[in-house]
Formats: structure tokens, C-alpha cells, sequence
């Protein structure tokens, strides 16, 4: 039976607080986190999603938050319960209800923010090793595994002995295994260099691990997971990248190149767009395997347009797009008119190039106060929804009025959807789900 927690919309905010500091028996909720509203964010949407008994869950930092789980290994039962930038004190916060859903096997990797903090190692392997001893009581049955960390460039850029406390929070994990009943997994023998760090094949930016690397991962993990990897060897170099897609950044580069090991079904459902895209596991929401989630967080329509090619390719049955939020946020001075001319660009080479596509375009979403890009832009973001309502019938495509349904009266994103003016909260992707639910019913054979 899944673990739901499910609040009425009207007063889930004025209690949000106290739902997130009772969800655990770790309180307060910790606020050691690189970007505490993406944690909680994230949090919630977990809490909302529950698991099912039996899932195959993946729990941590980055290197979970950033893999396609459950499409690396080809079953909606492995489930990414990761947020990036979190160390031990936040996955400790999370885990307990987690393992309350009697899940078959945990996959524990967290502790790489915990040294870039420069915490002992000591205290580090302690908080892995409680968190193990925590689970299987929770959870007697469940299988529990421990990821060893991998330094990455950036650990290694605060100095050497950083890179060698990983190794003895690895060591101190691998002696204790037998004993306190877990399995613990090195992955630093497949991703590593001579220098014990992160390969540079298998980084753009020193930190996120890319298409390459997490080849390499997941194929590591086959055993235990259980299940054969999915996904293929990255047919290009980090190089090819940074000259096909000009003046990118570290996350597009990474989300890219993991596309490009996960070769799209044909007449498959694509979600595409930045962030607010990303950030929503769509396949649960909509718990339907054939919907994919093409977002990348920071994206903007230039990026979308450099890559609608692997895309056209898979010729899918349908596409919802929602873009253009970033190019404001980047640059206060941009106009609409601007923005509006690569946004054309897209919708006539989908239309043109996807003649038998669905194509759904939801409109771009306004911002909050409280968020520090939010003066100025909601005019240009209504600009261009008015440009989208205008050439709908012209370029063949369904406007989803999404932001009407989530402004307050000042047609400001209405500040019980939000935490940082920007994102989502789970109360705001149900809504979303509702309004494209109706067009997910495909005529796939």
C-alpha cells in the first residue's frame, strides 16, 4: 500500500511548518543545506508521491538526485528519492519515513557535502553507520546498501587531505558492514582517477557526474539493484559538448549527455522545459511510464532549440512545453520581442519537423515578490503568454493556461505555490497533473 500524506489545498500552507517538522523524529528539520527552499521543495513532493512497498529506492545527494533511476534500470519500482546539495544531517531527517514504506532495498550515498563542510571523517562515517543501524530497524527486511563516496575535483580543491578523509569514511564503512548488517559499494573503483578523484571524462563542471559516468555507475550497481542498466555508453566526448551546445552551463552539459545514454521511445511523452520542469517526477504524477521528463533546471529557449534534435529524432507522440522563464531571470533588460523570436523558432520546427505530434505549450509562469528576480518580469512573462494564446491555431499547438490557475489577485504566482517566488511546491504540480491529465490519454499502440 503506497504512503500518502495528502492535505487540502486551503490550509496546507498555514500549516506547512509544523507538517515538515513532524514528518520525522529528527527535529528541527536541518538547515545544513546549500539551497534550503530546493530541499524542502523536494521533500514535499516526496512526502506527496509516498512509495509503495517493495520499491527499490535510491536516497542521498547529487549523485542520486541527478540519475534517471528508474529509466537507467527500466522499472518505475526504482524510485529517486535524492536532493542534491544535502549532506548526512538532511538524509538522516528523511530516511525514517522513507523505510516506513517497507521498501525490498535502500540505496544510501551522502556525506560528500558533510567533508566539503570540513567535517571529520569520523563524525561522517558515524552518521552513515547510525543511519543503517536507524533503517534496518525500521525496516528489518529490507536490503540496505552504502554507497562510499567519490571526491570530486571541487573536495580536492580544499586540499588533499579532504580527498584522503573520504577514503577513511570509505574504509570505516567497508570494516563495519559485516557487522551492522549492510553492503557496502565502492564506486570510486569505476569512477576514479590516480588522483582518487572524479574522472574528468565523467564531470563538465567538477561535481555533477555526466551521460558517461553514469554509465559506468549504474552498470556497477546491476548486481545488487537487481535489474540490467539501461543505459548506453555516451557516444560523445566533453568536448563535443561544450562546441555543440555554445555557451552552456555545467547542469545542461551533465542532463544532456544522461539523454543521450537513454535513447527516447518512439511515440513516447515528452515534458520539456527548464526547472519547473525538472524538478517534477512526472512519471509518478502522472503514473504513466510513457512520460519522460526533458527539463533542465537554468534552461532557457535558446537552450531548447539547440536541443529539439534527439528529439525530433524519436518522433514522439506528444510534447508539452513550457520555456522562457530563465530568459528573464538572466537578463533584466531583455524584451519579450526578443525572447518571443527563438520561442517562434521552436514551435515552427516541432510543427514543421513533428507533423503528426501533439504539442502542448503551458504558459510561462509569473513570479513571486519574495523572489529577487521578480521586478519587472511578470509584464514580459504575460507578454509572451499573449503571444502564445495569439498563435495557437496558427502553429497548431494547445495553450494550458497553468499561471492563471496558480496568481493570486496581483497575478503574482500566489505565494502558497511557492518558497522562493520561482519553483513549485507539490500543491502546484497537482494542479499542473490535473490540467494535462486530460491529454495524456494517448492513442499509443
Amino acid at each position: 500500500m503506497k504512503t500518502l500524506f495528502r492535505f487540502p489545498l486551503i490550509w496546507l500552507w498555514a500549516v506547512l511548518p509544523c507538517l515538515i517538522a513532524c514528518s520525522s523524529k529528527q527535529q528541527p528539520m536541518p538547515t545544513e543545506h546549500g539551497q534550503i527552499s530546493y530541499f524542502q521543495e523536494r521533500h514535499q513532493q516526496y512526502q506527496t508521491l509516498g512509495l509503495d512497498a517493495g520499491d527499490i529506492i535510491l536516497v542521498g545527494d547529487d549523485v542520486i538526485d541527478r540519475g534517471i533511476w528508474n529509466r537507467f534500470y527500466g522499472s518505475p519500482r526504482v524510485k529517486n528519492r535524492g536532493i542534491a546539495l544535502e549532506g548526512t544531517a538532511c538524509t538522516a531527517y528523511r530516511l525514517p519515513e522513507l523505510m516506513q514504506s517497507k521498501p525490498s532495498k535502500v540505496f544510501l550515498c551522502t556525506g560528500l557535502y558533510d567533508l566539503k563542510q570540513q567535517k571529520p571523517a569520523q563524525e561522517v562515517a558515524d552518521a552513515l553507520l547510525e543511519m543503517a543501524t536507524q533503517a534496518k530497524k525500521i525496516s528489518p527486511k529490507s536490503e540496505i546498501y552504502i554507497l562510499g563516496i567519490t571526491p570530486d575535483p571541487k573536495l580536492y580543491a580544499l586540499g588533499s587531505e579532504w580527498v584522503d578523509s573520504a577514503y577513511v569514511v570509505n574504509r570505516r564503512l567497508q570494516a563495519a558492514a559485516q557487522e551492522q548488517s549492510f553492503t557496502f559499494l565502492d564506486p570510486t573503483s569505476v569512477l576514479t582517477d590516480k588522483q582518487k578523484i572524479l574522472k574528468d571524462a565523467y564531470t563538465f563542471d567538477g561535481s555533477r557526474i555526466n551521460g558517461a559516468g553514469y554509465a559506468q555507475l549504474t552498470r556497477f550497481l546491476e548486481p545488487y539493484i537487481g535489474l540490467p542498466a539501461q543505459n548506453r555508453e555516451d557516444p560523445n566526448s566533453n568536448k563535443s559538448y561544450l562546441t555543440h551546445y555554445p555557451d552552456m552551463f555545467g547542469h545542461y552539459y551533465s542532463r544532456v549527455s544522461i539523454f543521450n545514454t537513454l535513447p527516447l521511445p518512439e511515440r513516447s511523452i515528452i515534458m520539456l522545459g527548464n526547472s519547473l520542469t525538472n524538478n517534477c517526477w512526472w512519471e509518478e504524477w502522472t503514473q504513466n511510464e510513457k512520460v519522460i521528463n526533458y527539463g533542465i533546471n537554468g534552461d532557457t529557449v535558446e537552450g531548447v532549440l539547440m536541443r529539439l534534435d534527439s528529439l525530433i529524432a524519436a518522433n514522439p507522440a506528444k510534447i508539452f512545453l513550457l520555456i522562457s522563464t530563465n530568459n528573464f531571470i538572466n537578463d533584466a533588460s531583455v524584451q519579450p520581442e526578443q525572447v518571443w523570436e527563438n520561442y517562434r523558432r521552436i514551435l515552427i520546427r516541432l510543427r514543421t519537423s513533428l507533423p503528426d505530434t501533439e504539442l502542448y505549450v503551458v504558459s510561462t509562469l509569473p513570479q513571486n515578490p519574495v523572489s529577487p528576480y521578480w521586478e519587472g518580469r511578470n509584464e514580459k512573462v504575460a507578454a509572451i503568454n499573449r503571444q502564445l494564446i495569439r498563435y495557437a491555431p496558427i502553429y497548431g499547438f494547445t495553450y494550458l493556461d497553468l499561471a492563471t490557475s496558480l496568481m493570486d489577485e496581483a497575478k503574482n504566482l500566489d505565494a502558497n505555490y511557492t518558497i522562493d517566488g520561482i519553483h513549485l511546491l507539490p500543491n502546484a504540480y497537482r494542479i499542473w497533473n490535473k490540467m494535462i491529465r486530460p491529454y495524456l490519454s494517448d492513442k499509443i499502440q
